[in-house]
């Protein structure tokens, strides 16, 4: 008699997990009879269906919801606006190195020491960046008050501040998400998905014994595929551990 094989889903990660469950829904028309079938025992399994349908949709969009908001992105926005704004305090230096006032060009080349002695912070990791140009505002600011305010450093040098706060605010909104209630609104779903995928798993392997598995040998036999071929995947991740 034929029946779903068991996976275990609790070794699959997020996406893989929804994608499985994608797979399954895309098959559910094999059960239903939507698909033209003729089924006799849709309205007894459409209980099941229909919550699976409804958890899998849930599962759908926590999984949205959190690429949507991921702080991850405001991060890497935030990188590229601190990266631009240091890249405007050089420049403005670099200018004003040609100013035709001999004393403001002295000052404009302090400032470039200052930079050459970090090289391109840019090009840093995102968090040696940010060490290495917090040094550069120790520095510039160490200049005085009245060499910053002659050479009109401080509206570049405020705006490169401003930039590295925003990157800040965007690391620790990433840290907070990442620990904190979209995560869990993720694995609420998928565990509420995973519940009815295997209460729908249930009924077709028991109405199959009962009734026999005419009605349900399609849908059995399509699972059955995507199972194999997911339990494969499985194992040559499981290998690949033990080889590395």
């Amino acid at each position: 008699m034929k029946k779903i094989s068991r996976i275990y889903m609790s070794r699959f990660r997020h996406e893989e997990d929804f994608g499985f469950h994608r797979l399954t829904i895309s098959e559910l028309p094999k059960l239903t009879g939507e698909d033209g079938g003729k089924s006799t025992h849709a309205s007894v399994l459409q209980a099941r269906v229909e919550a699976y349908k409804a958890a899998y949709e849930k599962f759908d969009d926590a999984l949205k919801v959190k690429a949507k908001v991921s702080a991850a992105k405001l991060v890497s926005q935030a990188d590229r606006r601190r990266d631009e704004a240091f890249r405007k305090l050089r420049n403005y230096a670099k200018l004003m190195a040609g100013h035709p006032n001999p004393e403001l060009a002295a000052i404009a080349q302090e400032i470039i020491h200052i930079l050459k002695n970090y090289d391109d912070p840019t090009t840093l990791p995102q968090n040696e960046e940010s060490g290495t140009l917090h040094n550069i505002m120790q520095d510039i600011e160490a200049l005085g008050s009245e060499k910053r305010e002659n050479i009109g450093i401080d509206s570049w040098s405020g705006h490169l501040k401003a930039a590295m706060d925003a990157y800040d605010a965007a690391v620790a909104q990433r840290a907070k998400e990442e620990s904190g209630r979209e995560e869990g609104v993720v694995k609420r779903t998928r565990r509420e998905a995973d519940e009815a995928y295997r209460s729908l798993v249930r009924a077709v392997n028991s109405l199959a014994e009962i009734e026999g598995d005419t009605e349900y040998a399609a849908f059995i036999d399509a699972m059955n595929s995507h199972i194999e071929h997911q339990k494969t995947t499985l194992k040559a991740r499981a290998n690949n551990k033990k080889g590395a």
